[in-house]
């Protein structure tokens, strides 16, 4: 679903999750790779939110994609 998100909408980067663990592991998905972020159990116990890592490595990405 995610790569027909990208070429449907013409996106450059589609956040993929299943609804069972949307908060322990996404998948970054680019017309050239895919990037999972995944917490481990510990990570999740000790309350640390996989949101600010999709956006760490989503901002990451963009300053990439706009240094040419």
């Amino acid at each position: 679903k995610a790569r027909a998100a990208l070429e449907k909408y013409k996106h450059k980067m589609v956040v993929a999750n299943m609804l069972q663990t949307r908060h322990q592991r996404v998948i970054l998905v680019t017309p050239d790779s895919n990037q999972e972020i995944v917490l481990s159990r510990e990570e999740v116990h000790a309350g640390i939110d996989i949101e600010g890592l999709i956006v760490s490595d989503i901002v990451r990405a963009h300053t990439a994609h706009m240094a040419g």
